[in-house]
C-alpha cells in the first residue's frame, strides 16, 4: 500500500527539489542558469496559499522522514537553504 505524505511533507518535498535543482545550477558553468519546477495537484494548495517563503525557504516543522535523513547526511541542510 502507498502512503500519502501530509500537505506539509508534500511542501517539503517541493522545497527539497529546489534546493537540489540549485545545487546542481551552482556547479554549471553556463552563464544562464535556469530551473523549472513543473507540480501537478499535489502542490496546488501549498504554492495557491503561500506555504514557502522564496525568499527565505525552511522547511515546515512537522515530522518528515526523507528530510531528516537528508540533515543526518549534510548537517548544513537547512542553512544552505539561504
Amino acid at each position: 500500500m502507498h502512503e500519502r505524505l501530509s500537505p506539509y511533507c508534500a511542501a517539503n518535498y517541493l522545497l527539497s527539489r529546489v534546493y537540489e535543482s540549485g545545487k546542481q545550477l551552482q556547479q554549471s558553468a553556463a552563464s544562464t542558469r535556469i530551473a523549472l519546477i513543473a507540480t501537478w495537484f499535489t502542490f496546488e494548495r501549498q504554492l495557491n496559499d503561500g506555504w514557502i517563503n522564496w525568499k527565505n525557504p525552511a522547511f515546515m516543522d512537522v515530522y518528515d522522514p526523507s528530510i531528516d535523513y537528508e540533515r543526518k547526511k549534510n548537517p548544513n541542510f537547512d542553512d544552505e537553504m539561504n
